[in-house]
């Protein structure tokens, strides 16, 4: 039987090619920066990077690369960014202590994970939430 990377390994690794960034980020950003890039969850990131200590997955992922490159050759394809924009943040943080926590007091990377938008966008939430005529406290 040969040897074959684990799906979702194999799917980011596909993904990661596909994107303008390229795969370097995969292995040598910080988890939750790459897990926002690629819009996938920080563990599926930990998962695609211990699968690489083994030189077979390595040269399986290197092989995936090649083929994703050469198939897209001239038409590089972005990973969509998510459509979420600060007021929904900011109207669900005022709904929801739990969502208040998340956008207020995580690493802004995780927050756009859990949220589902951009980091930025993230950041602008946080900034309206802190100023006085939104009615909400940062506490």
């Amino acid at each position: 039987m040969t040897p074959q990377l684990p799906h979702d390994v194999a799917a980011l690794v596909q993904l990661a090619a596909s994107h303008a960034d390229g795969v370097l980020p995969l292995f040598e950003g910080h988890l939750e920066s790459v897990a926002s890039l690629y819009q996938v969850h920080p563990e599926r990131v930990e998962r695609a990077r211990q699968a690489f200590c083994a030189p077979h997955a390595r040269r399986l992922a290197s092989a995936l690369v090649d083929a994703s490159l050469d198939s897209a050759r001239d038409e590089r394809r972005h990973v969509p960014l998510p459509r979420r924009d600060a007021t929904d943040l900011v109207a669900e943080a005022l709904a929801s202590h739990a969502t208040m926590e998340l956008l207020m007091k995580a690493p802004m990377e995780l927050a756009a994970v859990q949220l589902g938008a951009h980091p930025f966008t993230v950041e602008e939430a946080r900034l309206r939430l802190a100023t006085p005529h939104t009615g909400a406290r940062a506490s």
